[in-house]
């Protein structure tokens, strides 16, 4: 089963940082720090005040230190009802 990471605010060890984005917004490359991503879970991130977008891990590679990460991730709405 997937997990969902609230990536919305950085903390340390706890951080998201978008490397390259498609021109339409739905596929990313991140650098990522936290030990307990897995592909096809979930990230939050910040868009805007209050609001979310939700991305899933497509790809994810494993960097070091241990708990540094790389990964192709989707745009992936939320159904309509859900978190």
């Amino acid at each position: 089963m997937s997990a969902t990471h609230d990536y919305t605010r950085a903390t340390w060890g706890h951080a998201l940082t978008f490397m390259q984005v498609e021109p339409d917004g739905r596929k990313a490359n991140v650098l990522g720090f936290g030990a307990t991503i897995r592909e096809g879970d979930y990230l939050l991130v910040a868009n805007g005040p209050g609001e979310t977008t939700r991305f899933r891990i497509a790809k994810l590679k494993w960097l070091r230190p241990s708990d540094h990460w790389k990964a192709d991730i989707e745009f992936a709405p939320r159904q309509e009802g859900s978190c």
